[in-house]
């Protein structure tokens, strides 16, 4: 059967498929069966059912978006069962209509074909999934790209902040997240089934993709056709003729009088004009042929040798678009943990309660991870994220140093800091002389000093550690605690 998919929840994995009739039939994930995408809203489905009228095995149809479909419109989907039967549905009409069409041509007239469908506009059609995605995240794609997070690499711990937040705090709820997540989850997976196809993308008949659009070229062809068939219907004709000559000539010859010999000659010599006219009328045709192959030939060579390297482009493009999406989507739910975390009290008395300068983030969770490693002794995806994170640091963190003999005064400042951006850090320092010791290594972009330390004046802390701080552009705040 022929439905469409009118609610899907990936969380717990059930939705609702509606058929042409709007009677609605459950289906949940089990019964998905196939391979390439996953439900979604909105979606054109082919399902099948039990005896007891329940679905049994669903999958996407075909048939997505009839403004693509030349022979088929959205209401000849509902009224058929099956993918199956809308193509054939959709054969016989193209071939009704090409029919028509060749019988119109003109092949003496015929001088150059120009497409009906582009090849960019016939494979957007074959990736019309991809590009409902990617149309749908339009204004993701158009943003910076600094800030995006490397979905794959940093999916675990963008999982465990979000499994941490709702541990902390009870009163977070998970639904504010659902919309993020479900939209990383439907294109992660047709990202990875992409991947995961892209030999067989390749193999894939190209001409055929571009060619089922092509109407005119088809009539054309069909015209072709066509006309050898006239021609062999000539050349038949022309058989018969110079079966009759034969046998008038032989009559001609076993004539018993001139008068009858000269009767069959005449006979075979008005055959014999029927002959060349036959044979000027082949010629013609031939000639025909020959033009219209020509432009077929020309027209084969100037879009159908450039489809692998056009598709391989589109294909990679598309891979590229998908990619990021899921990391500029990563990013998002990221921040959103992010600033519902900063803005939780659980959070701030108990994360925080320890000596931790680093955002609630995903970042922080990766950074946390690798500190309990040796990066001599860990395996080579262990070492992808110590170079990300050494990545992150060098190109987006941006550190404070934060100097006060004050124990509350740099809680309150490093929670500022910290609820300001997630790409912050926060070095706390209760004795000036500690930073002499570790402003090297730590490489701040901002110290903020309180002005009532007591071990050193701030302005000798402050041209003390201009001397040690490699980073010319490190700024010194001075405040009154």
């Amino acid at each position: 059967m022929h439905g469409r998919i009118t609610y899907f929840n990936y969380k717990n994995g059930i939705g609702l498929i509606t058929d042409q009739h709007k009677r609605g039939f459950d289906l949940r994930s089990g019964m998905w069966h196939d391979p390439t995408t996953i439900p979604s809203v909105g979606m054109n489905v082919e399902f099948t059912l039990n005896e007891k009228g329940l679905v049994s095995s669903c999958k996407a149809s075909l048939y997505q978006d009839f403004a693509d479909e030349p022979f088929v419109k959205e209401e000849d989907f509902w009224h058929t069962d099956t993918d199956a039967a809308l193509r054939e549905l959709e054969e016989k009409r193209k071939e009704e209509i090409i029919n028509a069409r060749a019988k119109e041509i003109d092949l003496a007239n015929l001088l150059t074909l120009k497409p009906n469908k582009s090849p960019e506009e016939a494979f957007k059609g074959f990736f019309y999934n991809h590009y409902k995605i990617i149309s749908r995240n339009k204004e993701l794609l158009e943003s910076p790209k600094k800030g995006q997070l490397n979905y794959f690499l940093m999916k675990r711990f963008i999982e465990k902040s979000l499994t941490q937040l709702a541990f902390l705090d009870k009163r977070i709820k998970m639904e504010d997240f659902s919309a993020i997540r479900q939209e990383i989850v439907e294109v992660e997976y047709l990202y990875t089934a992409f991947v995961k196809n892209e030999k067989n993308q390749a193999q894939q008949k190209l001409d055929q993709i571009f060619l089922r659009h092509q109407i005119d070229y088809l009539a054309i062809k069909k015209a072709i056709e066509l006309q050898k068939e006239k021609v062999m219907f000539l050349e038949s004709q022309m058989r018969v003729i110079d079966s009759e000559i034969r046998h008038l000539e032989d009559k001609a010859l076993a004539a018993e009088n001139p008068q009858q010999q000269q009767e069959f000659q005449a006979k075979a010599a008005e055959k014999q004009k029927q002959r060349e006219t036959l044979l000027r009328q082949i010629a013609q045709e031939r000639t025909l042929q020959e033009q219209a192959t020509k432009v077929l030939n020309d027209f084969t060579a100037r879009y159908i040798d450039e489809l692998p390297t056009l598709f391989a482009q589109i294909r990679q493009s598309i891979r590229n678009s998908l990619r990021k999406i899921l990391d500029v989507q990563a990013d998002r739910l990221d921040t959103l943990i992010w600033q519902k975390a900063m803005a939780s009290e659980a959070v701030m008395n108990s994360f925080y309660k320890q000596e931790i300068g680093d955002p609630f983030c995903a970042m922080t969770f990766l950074r946390y991870y690798l500190m309990r490693l040796d990066r001599d002794k860990v395996s080579d995806a262990d070492k992808t994220l110590f170079d990300y994170l050494s990545d992150y640091d060098k190109k987006q963190c941006y550190k404070f140093a934060v100097i006060s003999e004050n124990p509350a005064i740099l809680r309150k400042i490093k929670l500022f800091i910290l609820s300001g951006s997630k790409d912050h850090r926060v070095f706390t320092i209760s004795k000036a002389v500690e930073f002499l010791g570790q402003s090297q290594q730590i490489q701040p972009h901002v110290v903020i000093v309180d002005e009532s330390i007591k071990s050193i004046t701030p302005v000798e802390l402050i041209v003390e550690s201009k001397k040690r701080v490699i980073n010319p552009t490190t700024r010194f705040i001075l405040f009154a605690s």
